[in-house]
């Protein structure tokens, strides 16, 4: 028998532990006596708990002369303390301090030489050191509860440290959170600034960063979310300083200035005692007030020159000030009303109509400052940037004269409050909410009503904001084609560390005899969680509840993929540019946008789906106009011109990014002619294609059988009966069987080779076929990628990353097919 893997999937899905009654977005709030600010948010619809640390401090508190200060420090926090990522931090304990001073020495020291010199001293104390260190300590520990997603960022604003697990195990949690913040120790420190250097030099790959950088530096300097990134200056990060890491550390660091947030499956009650205990014990500190800095604004139009794109581009900037300001609703909308996913919007449209390559806006608000950004790409070789900036600006300029259509306004106040409401389901969105929310000093309430405030902005709102920060006083950077030179931090050959896996740490001793509660897993039952239908001529429906709001989510799967016909995805993506037999694609985008509906078809290897989000009230009519879609779909030139457009412009990139070019190039080596790669259109290829043959293939799939899967509100019944109504299912119950792309099996070493002279980082993936797939193996499959490459504790990035400091990101994982009998392969990166 032939499973497919997606169904073992559904029935191992592990389920909430009770679906309670209760408001999932209620939060408990309370302040321990050190000031630890503690936000608890039950909700017993969730299948685990995310926890997480927030520090109100980010790269903005970097000292001038040491930035990247706490981004670095964010990966050190992983490394453990004095009694954790040790097991005899006695004898450790000389090396590190020797360590501390060598690196203060090295950052008074100009002479390459000497430099170099002191660098093997702090490398000969480092591997001296790792034969006491556990680094990995703290990931193997929370591998041991269960944990996933063991992470952290650091943002201008703020430092946030953050992991799921399941709910049994929270008191651990707690355990090992509140005791990695105290009397932490930054072992591993040069492995890891290596580590660092490696993020570095993977930014300055890509032009994003650097123009993204430029412009930074012009939009808010004198503050330091313009002199200074969070990865750090390259002269800062070769002479890093330990004992200001210490300084930072110990000032920023301090429960008055954090906070600690739980949501998820869990109560209350069993949590607070121990949070008092475990979190009590921190150490309360004075925390500086942050400076006044005076803050950048335009007089007329200030511009700057260079040469980042591989296209010519232009980027602007308007300020709009901070989080608090109370345009802010107002401007959101107006930057979702230039230009959205939906493709909806007055910049999106000249796109379309073929008055401007691109130009696209995002509305950026920190805790200092904020600025509206708008990128423009002129037509390439035929339109200036003052043309193309003039186009764009008259369209800006309907916005505040009112020459708009209401039906736009609508759909961008629904397109914001969907997406804000669809955030709030997931816990690990509404965790990062919640610390977001304590960082800039806003109550829960006051960020859950945002949706009434942009609900209640008035076209005269929208007129007013325009007109108050769009007007002549703006920033851009004109990029011309080209690149600057790039700068590599290069790594000198140091040892490896090498701790001793075998040992074990104090903590961890204590930590493994903690008792936790047991509790059995829950699996999915299809006459109580979730319900199964049988529909018609081979249809199937899967039901579930959304017990959190009025917002659906309608998946239509038919079992006909790119594996099948090369031509489906192009298919797919001129549908998705495309409109009807009686609506052109604007118009089509424009009615699902009217009801709040996202749309979109999107082409796999062996599945078309159609996906629909929007809300509960607006069901019937959106499952009514996908059915008019589905039914008149027309596939349009105007949808192959853009299509082209597109691709001549990927083509531009693609050549300048070394991870495209990696990734092409491992597509090769695992599927030679059938690369997916390879298989992408021409520029010639898109000019001879049949339209209509295409468009024909498209409606034959649409009436294959389909699999739809609904969460929403409305029974399994209800659902059902307006499904029926509302869309004509499949009518030839077909269903192409299941495929897989065959892999290459080489019989001797081969070596694929990409020259890119002007790349910083290399990408280099290594690939061998594996055996045939059978379903008894697949747990074996999940445990070794665990060991193999999951995680930090995963064997290729402790090796890689953790030891020996060689690449920033590695990995690796065994891909099995999606059915029996076919090979599977190893892959690593």
């Amino acid at each position: 028998m032939r499973y497919s893997i997606h169904i073992i999937f559904l029935i191992s899905f592990l389920l909430p532990l009770s679906l309670g009654s209760q408001n999932p977005l209620e939060l408990y709030q309370f302040k321990l006596e050190n000031g630890l600010t503690v936000f608890l948010n039950e909700d017993p619809n969730a299948n685990r708990v995310f926890g997480a640390v927030a520090v109100n401090a980010g790269s903005k508190n970097d000292y001038s002369d040491a930035t990247g200060m706490a981004h670095y420090l964010e990966h050190l926090l992983f490394k453990g303390t004095q009694e954790m990522g040790t097991w005899n931090y006695e004898a450790e304990k000389p090396h590190l301090d020797t360590i501390n001073l060598l690196y203060a020495k090295l950052g008074k020291t100009s002479s390459e030489e000497e430099r170099y010199a002191i660098q093997l001293e702090i490398n000969h104390h480092s591997v001296e050191a790792s034969k006491y260190g556990l680094p990995n300590d703290f990931d193997n520990l929370l591998k041991s509860i269960g944990s996933s997603g063991v992470n952290a960022f650091t943002s201008p604003d703020m430092t946030f440290y953050h992991n799921s697990f399941p709910p049994d195990q929270v008191l651990k949690w707690l355990d090992i959170y509140a005791h990695r913040f105290q009397n932490p120790v930054f072992r591993s420190f040069q492995s890891e600034l290596e580590v660092v250097y490696e993020e570095k030099n993977r930014a300055m790959d890509g032009f994003e960063y650097r123009i993204f950088e430029d412009y930074m530096s012009h939009v808010f300097a004198p503050h330091p979310y313009g002199t200074q990134t969070t990865l750090g200056k390259t002269e800062h990060l070769k002479n890093p300083d330990l004992i200001k890491m210490y300084q930072y550390f110990n000032t920023y660091y301090v429960p008055n200035n954090m906070a600690l947030i739980l949501t998820g499956n869990f109560k209350k009650e069993d949590v607070i005692p121990a949070i008092k205990e475990k979190f009590g014990a921190w150490k309360p500190g004075q925390v500086p007030e942050f400076p006044n800095y005076t803050l950048k604004e335009f007089q007329g139009k200030e511009t700057a020159k260079a040469r980042y794109t591989p296209v010519k581009a232009a980027v602007y900037g308007f300020k709009t000030g901070t989080w608090e300001n109370p345009d802010n609703p107002a401007l959101e909308v107006i930057s979702h009303m230039l230009s959205n996913g939906e493709g909806t919007g007055i910049l999106d449209r000249l796109k379309r109509e073929g008055n401007i390559f691109l130009a696209e806006a995002d509305y950026v608000t920190m805790n200092d400052d904020g600025a509206t950004l708008l990128v423009v790409i002129p037509k390439p070789f035929i339109q200036s940037f003052g043309k193309a900036e003039k186009i764009v600006l008259s369209e800006i300029g309907k916005i505040e004269s009112g020459d708009f259509d209401e039906d736009l306004l609508s759909a961008a106040k629904q397109s914001i409050n969907k997406s804000f409401l669809k955030d709030l389901e997931d816990v690990t969105a509404r965790g990062i909410s919640i610390g977001e929310a304590f960082n800039k000093g806003q109550s829960w309430e006051e960020y859950l009503s945002y949706p009434e405030k942009i609900a209640g902005l008035s076209k005269e709102d929208i007129m007013k904001a325009a007109a108050k920060y769009y007007g002549d006083d703006y920033f851009v950077l004109y990029s011309k084609m080209g690149f600057p030179k790039k700068g590599k931090l290069e790594k000198p050959p140091f040892k490896p560390v090498k701790p001793d896996p075998s040992k074990q740490s104090e903590y961890a001793k204590t930590f493994k005899q903690m008792e936790t509660k047991e509790v059995l897993p829950r699996f999915l039952d299809f006459k109580e969680d979730a319900t199964f239908i049988d529909l018609r001529k081979n249809n199937r429906l899967y039901v579930s509840p959304n017990p959190l709001n009025d917002i659906f989510s309608v998946n239509i799967r038919f079992q006909y993929g790119d594996d099948n016909n090369r031509e489906l995805n192009l298919a797919a993506q001129l549908a998705n540019e495309s409109g009807t037999e009686e609506k052109t694609a604007l118009e089509l985008k424009q009615a699902f946008a009217v009801l709040g509906t996202g749309f979109y078809l999107s082409p796999g290897r062996n599945y078309l789906e159609i996906r629909l989000e929007g809300t509960e009230k607006n069901l019937g009519a959106s499952l009514e106009l996908l059915n008019h879609f589905m039914r008149k779909v027309k596939l349009d030139e105007e949808a192959v011109k853009l299509i082209k457009k597109d691709l001549r412009a990927s083509k531009r990139v693609d050549k300048r990014s070394p991870s495209t070019l990696g990734r092409a190039m491992r597509y090769y080596a695992l599927y030679r002619k059938s690369s997916p790669f390879l298989n992408r259109y021409t520029l010639k290829q898109l000019g001879s294609i049949n339209k209509e043959e295409l468009n024909t293939k498209l409606k034959e799939i649409f009436n294959y059988a389909a699999t739809v899967h609904y969460v929403g509100k409305r029974t399994p019944e209800d659902f059902k009966t307006l499904l029926l109504e509302k869309v004509e299912l499949g009518q030839t119950g077909k269903r192409e069987p299941l495929t897989h792309r065959k892999t290459v099996k080489y019989g001797e070493p081969i070596i694929y080779l990409i020259h890119d002279k002007k790349a910083v980082q290399s990408q280099i993936y290594f690939y061998t076929q594996g055996e045939e797939f059978k379903i008894d193996d697949y747990a074996g499959y999940q445990a070794f990628n665990s060991y193999f490459g999951d995680g930090f504790s995963g064997l290729v990035l402790q090796e890689i990353r953790e030891y020996r400091s060689l690449a920033y990101s590695a990995w690796g994982r065994y891909f099995h097919p999606i059915k029996q009998g076919e090979k599977g392969f190893l892959n690593s990166f």
